[in-house]
């Protein structure tokens, strides 16, 4: 059986992560639906305040299972299957001890609810509720260790395909529960159970695929495998916990300054664009398991180029997708949701723009988790939610409610935006910064000409609310698509994505006309 190749491996893991996602959004968005017809606001609100608070300690938000990752791809590549048994023997007890340390954060927030959400104490049985949600994040570190060697070995996309048949299956579930009882106890303990038979099923496959990790070993890891381990561990958790902490904060803020209304309208925004934003990094996380293995078996050079032509796809993708939002995000809310749920144009504005600046970061972030980049920048996020505090409170005694927003933009223009591309480029590339920015500039330039162009059509366009979504949707795809192509098409990273597309494209029709043959 022929070995695929990098290329294959990336496109199959993010073309599965792309549709997985896709499935999951329809199902989540019927969920949503219901869920706002049938509870009322205040219990929108709690579902938005309680998934932004406790989002922080998810696994994949923490993102230690990347750091984790780091440390099997050179036993992969060898095939040392003592040290991957070693290491993954680590790891569940590196998850059982930070699934310990979630739970009493749980608590701690939990004591602290009446502070940060006084209206939250007029839902029935919300105490469960809060320990509901919390468990679901809890139950996350439960036989989950094993994963991580498929996100190392590039079958990532076989993580998607459990996580998203468990995630279709839960929304399925609670939309029968909320129509037949309208409980949001009910729908929170179906929320509870679902990541059970998940993570049993994924640890099983595992097992499966990689029999050898069922066996104790009695070897330990070196010293110096133990302290990488360990700084790397650290430096992830520290970093992402900061960058999590912003959003902790801005949730604070809405909640507090605002109330419960305000906080199911962004709860509202933040289910629709943080999905389309892991949609595109689903796309982009697709090749998180090949740089990795790049980075162990090539130069440098080589690297540098698949970053480059994955800048400009990143932020080409994310360009598109942030106009599209801005132009029609406001008819989906009111047509889905109804008119109380609209935030106002400029609010929007800055939502999208926001959308965009997170987006671009998330390709570089994978080049430097993958190519063991941890501890540089570490406390990046800590620095960033310090910085995000300051500017929204200032900015919401300026402008009200889109101050929140505001300071979130500037925190990201003032810290992350060039500290995460520095590691990247002065301790792996050895290159000078200046070369990221001018990349990056222009992209964002030919951006804002789509985002001008594409709104100034969009604002003749009325008419109902789904024919709007409609012709604004493809009006904001086409105008940016044929900018894009006009000012970049003669570009090396432009031809660099094009050649790897149509060279994949064709290769399984080759691959698919053989075994026709055969």
């Amino acid at each position: 059986m022929n070995k695929k190749t990098r290329t294959e491996y990336s496109m199959r893991n993010s073309m599965v992560a792309f549709i997985c996602k896709i499935l999951v959004l329809l199902v989540a968005y019927a969920s949503r639906v219901v869920f706002i017809h049938v509870l009322d606001v205040e219990c929108t609100g709690a579902f938005g305040l309680f998934n932004n608070i406790l989002i922080v300690f998810s696994l994949s938000s923490l993102g230690i299972d990347t750091a984790l990752a780091f440390m099997l791809y050179a036993p992969l590549a060898e095939n040392d299957r003592i040290k991957q048994q070693v290491l993954i023997q680590a790891f569940r007890r590196i998850h059982l001890m930070i699934g310990v340390f979630v739970t009493l954060s749980s608590a701690v927030i939990f004591f602290l609810l009446p502070i940060i959400s006084a209206e939250s104490a007029s839902i029935p049985d919300i105490g469960i509720i809060y320990w509901l949600f919390a468990g679901n994040m809890i139950l996350g570190y439960v036989k989950s260790h094993k994963q991580i060697i498929l996100l190392a070995d590039q079958q990532n996309y076989i993580n998607d395909l459990y996580e998203s048949g468990q995630l279709i299956l839960q929304y399925v579930v609670q939309i029968v529960v909320l129509l037949t009882t309208k409980s949001f106890l009910l729908y929170s303990l179906v929320l509870f159970l679902a990541i059970i038979p998940k993570n049993l099923i994924s640890a099983a496959h595992t097992n499966k695929r990689y029999p050898y990790l069922k066996e104790r070993v009695n070897t330990s890891l070196e010293p110096d495998e133990k302290v990488l381990l360990r700084k790397n561990i650290w430096a992830i958790l520290i970093r992402k916990s900061g960058i999590q902490l912003q959003l902790f904060t801005d949730t604070l803020l809405l909640s507090g300054y605002f109330g419960l209304l305000s906080m199911a309208r962004y709860a509202n925004y933040s289910l629709i664009i943080s999905s389309v934003r892991m949609l595109v990094e689903k796309l982009v996380n697709g090749i998180m398991g090949s740089v990795g293995n790049l980075g162990v078996t090539t130069d440098r050079d080589k690297v540098e180029d698949v970053y480059n032509a994955s800048l400009m796809l990143t932020c080409l993708l994310f360009g598109i997708v942030s106009i599209a939002l801005f132009v029609c995000v406001g008819p989906f809310i009111e047509m889905s949701f109804g008119q109380v749920y609209v935030f106002p144009v400029d609010i929007t504005l800055v939502l999208c723009v926001n959308l965009y600046i997170k987006g671009i970061r998330s390709v570089t972030n994978v080049f430097r988790n993958s190519l063991g980049l941890f501890r540089q920048a570490r406390y990046m996020g800590f620095i960033e939610a310090a910085v995000n505090v300051v500017y929204s409170i200032a900015a919401i005694t300026l402008f009200h409610e889109i101050g929140i927003f505001i300071g979130t933009t500037l925190s990201m223009l003032t810290v992350p935006i060039w500290m995460e591309p520095w590691a990247l480029y002065r301790d792996y590339f050895n290159k000078k910064l200046w070369r990221y920015f001018v990349r990056l500039g222009g992209y964002s330039l030919v951006i804002a000409v789509c985002w001008a162009v594409s709104s100034a059509l969009c604002g003749f366009i009325g008419g109902p609310l789904f024919v709007q979504l409609i012709l604004k949707g493809v009006v904001s795809i086409v105008v940016s698509v044929g900018i894009i192509i006009l000012f970049l098409h003669s570009t090396k990273e432009f031809k660099t994505i094009w050649s790897a597309l149509i060279s994949t494209l064709f290769s399984k029709r080759k691959r698919g006309a053989k075994k026709g043959e055969a």
